[in-house]
């Protein structure tokens, strides 16, 4: 891995970040695209308000990172509330410290959760769990600051950035979190950052007069007196501006120089990172998205597969169940049968996680790869229902990988299966014709299963170096360009391709290159 790390070059922090805002504006119940409104209304705004280039890098990172720390304790949202991506998405354009606007929509969605109990016992635990909110509500916003916090550093920013998310909830009144917290001690980026996502959100409500009257009800209250007569003054032009200027490249484009970058040593720490942002959402997959990354890693190994290979498989099993924080923590815990709306959420999250990574090239070659991990041989996989030769060798072992650490995990409507049962039930869906035979076999192998030796037929007897090569032939490049990229001088190159082309039975470059297309290996992932 250190090796792969090495060769790989740094990347700026933006990419992930705004890859990241994708994923917590499902978590958040937010339309598509409203981070990158956010930030270029944010970083606007501070311009207009005459901050320093510094302030607005912080600004610029605070609009695109602020609901990283989401997914903390939206269990015990979750057990309160419900849905909690429907209850974010009621309460987002409300004043939380007015009881007027705030009650309703508590009681509405704790009724909700009690729908089924007997008409005594429902009231008095709509009571019950009133009484109880405001203590956990608080905790879960602490929660996300903390968590929030910590991604931060782990995702390499400077711990001036980090600081401002621990405010994220802060009020210039000082009602907010942490408690007491407020006016010019609340850092400039938090209060340009709230005051505009806030206005993007009630513009999107109720449209830009009802927007800019209630902000300025709210004007020292949650707001800087300041920053709300500056936005007001220019709003017509400030969000009409906003329709032509939130593309990933033009929100990439306002960060102030210099560009903030993680430096390759930190690559592998990102992805940890992201894996632990997945897998903190419910206590049933804690710490999966770890373990499907390890187990699909030494599958990869039992092939002899290259070990870019591996690296690739490692990285797309910690993200592959990033559309997941679309899903709702209620479904994900619901210990019955989902409804036919729900699995459909369900079958959705592949989707997601592949338009998540689509953006920076770190994360787009990873894609496909993360997006196919439900796909089954038979076509009866989701979410595209992609059949045979259709799946890559890597997409059949990482699907093999998910389902084998899935079925040894405890589910809310089942326990988990010792490994022997879950070996039995990966080699029935073998037998079923969902599962690749010889990437179940390297995945068993890898969990410590005696299995049969693992080879795979596909490869032809190429060497790992030979499958590298034979991507590399697939990809146009010349013996030069695969010299290169190998770090080998041309000749050994050359010998490379020769050894490949008589293996495999081709004499040409297009023959290669139609085996590796026949054969799953000329794909990016």
């Amino acid at each position: 891995m250190a090796a792969a790390d090495q060769a790989q070059p740094a990347i700026r922090q933006a990419e992930i970040v705004v890859a990241l805002s994708r994923a917590t504006e499902l978590a958040m119940g937010q339309p598509a695209d409203f981070a990158l409104r956010s930030c270029v209304l944010a970083v606007d705004l501070a311009r207009a308000l005459g901050m320093a280039a510094e302030d607005v890098r912080e600004v610029f990172y605070l609009a695109l990172m602020r609901y990283i720390g989401c997914n903390a304790e939206t269990y015990a949202l979750t057990a309160l509330f419900g849905d909690e991506i429907a209850f974010r998405r009621d309460i987002a354009a409300i004043d939380l410290a007015r009881p007027g606007e705030l009650l309703p929509i508590l009681l509405r969605h704790i009724a909700d959760v009690h729908a089924g109990d007997p008409p005594m016992r429902r009231w008095l635990n709509v009571l019950g769990t009133l009484s109880r909110s405001k203590a956990v509500s608080g905790d879960v916003l602490t929660g996300h600051c903390e968590v929030a916090e910590r991604f931060g550093t782990r995702l390499g920013f400077a711990p001036h950035i980090v600081r401002t998310l621990g405010q994220l909830y802060a009020r210039w009144d000082g009602k907010g979190i942490p408690a007491g917290l407020k006016g010019e001690a609340i850092t400039p980026a938090v209060r340009v950052g709230t005051l505009a996502q806030d206005a993007i959100t009630l513009d999107d409500a109720y449209g830009l007069a009802r927007c800019v009257q209630l902000l300025k009800r709210r004007r020292a209250k949650i707001y800087d007196p300041r920053m709300v007569d500056c936005l007001v003054a220019s709003a017509e032009k400030l969000m009409a501006s906003l329709a032509t200027r939130t593309s990933w490249q033009a929100v990439l484009d306002l960060e102030p120089a210099p560009h903030g970058q993680l430096a390759p040593a930190g690559i592998d720490e990102m992805f940890l990172a992201l894996a632990d942002f997945i897998d903190i959402k419910s206590p049933f997959t804690s710490g999966h998205s770890r373990a499907v990354a390890e187990l699909a890693a030494g599958a990869a190994r039992q092939f002899g597969l290259p070990e870019s290979d591996t690296v690739k498989l490692r990285r797309a099993g910690l993200v592959h169940d990033l559309g997941q924080v679309g899903v709702s923590t209620a479904i994900l815990v619901k210990p019955a049968a989902l409804s036919e709306s729900e699995w459909e959420k369900v079958r959705l999250h592949p989707y997601h996680a592949e338009r998540i990574l689509g953006g920076p090239l770190l994360f787009a070659e990873l894609a496909s790869l993360a997006g196919g991990h439900h796909e089954r041989l038979d076509g009866s996989g989701y979410h595209r229902g992609a059949r045979g030769d259709a799946l890559s060798p890597l997409a059949k072992i990482l699907a093999a990988a998910e389902a084998y650490q899935s079925m040894i995990e405890p589910r809310p409507y089942r326990a988990a299966l010792s490994p022997q049962a879950a070996s039995g039930a990966l080699q029935e869906a073998v037998r079923a014709g969902a599962i690749d035979a010889e990437a179940a076999r390297a995945v068993l192998a890898a969990a410590g299963h005696r299995v049969a030796t693992v080879r795979y037929a596909q490869m032809a007897g190429l060497t790992p170096r030979e499958v590298e090569v034979l991507r590399l032939i697939a990809g146009g490049q010349s013996i030069k360009e695969i010299a290169r990229t190998l770090g080998v001088a041309p000749k050994t190159a050359d010998n490379h391709i020769q050894n490949l082309y008589a293996k495999i039975g081709v004499k040409t470059r297009g023959g290669a290159t139609l085996f590796a297309l026949e054969h799953g290996l000329a794909a990016r992932e």
